[in-house]
């Protein structure tokens, strides 16, 4: 489950900006792969593999001149690396074998620019990858040296984890990989990843999160389009069974599972499933982990439910009993109003909706939703300009996103409409489009005014 998958062996790779310099490699470097390796065992060294077009690229050349052919360097390189180049050129043939063995060596470490050079330890797993530098070989060994202790890091950490047990194995196995870079680790260290993921199987030291969850989301996605797929190509049965399949052998995160579970609610509604949909909104919303706007989303909709179901009063009565924990709900009380609307308790709405603008005073999305309903309620009931004046008072606030604004100013024009005022309406409009504040914002307020015009025949 949680073994990292390596589709390409993908390295980073650091290539130099063209400069037009040559120079002679060292003759301490050895282009002979296989003897290289044997070397760095027998003496107790990593190995530098340097991958080049020598006669051809620019800053391969000027890596040559500047670091590589420094008896500076070589000097110092050697006391630790066993230097290995595998060349490129395209003005000179070399042996079949040296083509072929460069090839293979390019391949296993996905090179795909010059220069690159990868440090590998004995057992040729990379823990540092360099390119081309400014500085000179004092500079150029300053990094070799960084990713050389960050190797020895590592190794000393895996050492102590292979003689610990459960997690504090995997808390070392975890500190030795933080020496490398990431790249290095998703594609090379795949085995100790997944051995972590086992040691913290129920990510109790968050190591399971660390290095998955990016994987981990991106399944859970995957497997989200599946359900969608096959809830709207199969039976609401076969679906809603999949659905609990799924949830039964994947753990998902809250925000997932309530998405998923949603899928399910509407196929539960769609079928004509009243009952069991209203105990899987139960279900969602004693969830303990479901909490805030989240929470309050799914009690409006449960109220909603009973009401289509056994009527308005019945869904206020719902939304009371929620209410009694917790008055200042904001969403509730929205759904609350709409319901005292249907039972005909227009004034008792339109107060309502006056309180909870103050509990939406932080959230502009569902305060424009409360404005406009108690707007519409206040026009209902004749008070036209106290409808108008709260539509204006949220325009002229200009603490709202825009397009709110714009969408308040569109509501205050049809209410005007419908009150036969065209020319006060079509200023609105006008206004509308003015302070729209992107050329997308503004084409779609044009189409919009554009069908109200033609609605009402201007």
């Amino acid at each position: 489950m949680y073994a990292v998958r390596s589709l390409t062996r993908l390295i980073v790779l650091v290539v130099g900006l063209s400069l037009p310099l040559a120079g002679n490699a060292d003759d301490r470097w050895t282009e002979d792969a296989a003897a290289a390796v044997k070397q760095a065992q027998a003496e107790s060294k990593d190995l530098l593999l340097l991958f080049t077009g020598s006669d051809w690229c620019p800053p391969c050349k000027r890596l040559e001149e500047e670091v590589f052919s420094k008896a500076e360097f070589n000097d110092a390189a050697l006391k630790n690396f066993v230097l290995v180049k595998f060349d490129f050129p395209q003005n000179k043939e070399l042996p079949p074998q040296t083509v072929k063995q460069n090839e293979e060596w390019q391949g296993r470490f996905g090179v795909s620019g010059f220069p690159t050079v990868i440090l590998v330890d004995q057992a040729q797993l990379p823990f540092g990858v360099l390119g081309f530098e400014e500085g000179g070989p004092a500079n150029y060994l300053k990094r070799l040296d960084d990713l050389r202790q960050r190797r020895v890091r590592r190794d000393e950490a895996f050492a102590k984890a292979a003689k610990a047990e459960g997690p504090e194995k995997a808390k070392l196995l975890d500190e030795g990989l933080a020496q490398l870079d990431e790249n290095l680790v998703r594609v090379y260290y795949e085995s100790t990843l997944e051995e972590i993921g086992k040691l913290d199987a129920d990510d109790a030291l968050g190591l399971r999160t660390k290095w998955f969850a990016a994987e981990e989301a991106e399944r859970q996605k995957l497997i989200i389009t599946d359900i969608l797929t096959i809830s709207r190509l199969e039976k609401p049965d076969r679906a809603i069974a999949f659905i609990d399949e799924v949830l039964g052998t994947v753990e998902f995160e809250i925000d997932r599972k309530i998405e998923i579970l949603q899928i399910k609610l509407n196929l539960l509604q769609t079928s004509g499933q009243v009952d069991a949909a209203g105990k899987l909104l139960d279900e969602m919303i004693g969830m303990e982990d479901v909490l805030g706007e989240t929470k309050q989303r799914l009690k409006v909709k449960k109220a909603l439910q009973v009401a289509g179901a056994r009527g308005a009063k019945s869904g206020l009565e719902i939304l009371d009993s929620y209410l009694k924990e917790d008055a200042t709900q904001p969403y509730l009380n929205l759904a609350k109003a709409q319901l005292l609307e249907l039972n005909g308790e227009q004034t008792a709405a339109a107060d309502l909706l006056g309180k909870t603008a103050t509990q939406a005073a932080d959230k502009p999305d569902l305060l424009i939703e409360v404005i406009a309903a108690r707007a519409d309620l206040l026009s209902a009931l004749d008070k036209h300009e106290e409808a108008l004046q709260l539509l204006d008072g949220f325009v002229d606030d200009t603490r709202m996103p825009t397009d709110l604004r714009c969408e308040a100013l569109l509501h205050k024009a049809m209410i005007m409409r419908a009150t036969s005022r065209r020319r006060p309406a079509l200023l609105a409009e006008n206004r509308a489009i003015e302070i729209a504040d992107s050329p997308e914002l503004k084409r779609e307020i044009q189409r919009v005014v554009e069908r109200l015009r033609v609605k009402y025949g201007d």
